[in-house]
């Protein structure tokens, strides 16, 4: 006698949500580091401050 298959995932107490949902609205805008960066390594935060 085969037994009852039974469907766990839908039992347990996940939640499904949608990410575009949370996804926040308005312009977005590329912002580079890299001409600040000291040998394209480290951030020199006087100098990127200044800039």
């Amino acid at each position: 006698m085969a037994e009852e298959i039974i469907n766990r995932v839908a039992n347990s107490k996940l939640v499904t949500f949608n990410l575009e949902d949370l996804y926040p609205q308005g312009e977005r805008v590329l912002f580079d580091i890299k001409d600040w960066l000291l040998e394209g390594f480290v951030l020199r935060e006087k100098d990127f401050r200044e800039s």
